[in-house]
């Protein structure tokens, strides 16, 4: 199940190499990590819910998934700490 949240409106017109820059502020970017990560933490949930009953082994892999996952969030994450302004 893909919640609708997951789905991205995108305007190739405002992505000109004049405005990127201006596109996404540092807030804007901490409020999106933060976010991508409610979303990924609510769909392990819900993978967990329903595939631990048939499955023995997918505990054990879903573990690992999200291992794995939360070491390549942690970078996104601090490179949008990083640009935070300091107050």
């Amino acid at each position: 199940k893909v919640s609708p949240l997951l789905s991205l409106n995108f305007n190739t017109n405002s992505c000109t190499t004049e405005n990127v820059g201006r596109l996404i502020t540092p807030a804007k970017k901490l409020e999106d990590t933060i976010r991508l990560a409610e979303l990924v933490i609510e769909v392990l949930q819900q993978n967990e819910e329903h595939h631990a009953e048939a499955f023995a082994w997918w505990s054990d892999l879903m573990v690992e998934h999200a291992e794995t996952f939360l070491s390549l969030f942690a970078v996104d994450m601090d490179a949008a700490l990083e640009v935070q302004p300091p107050d």
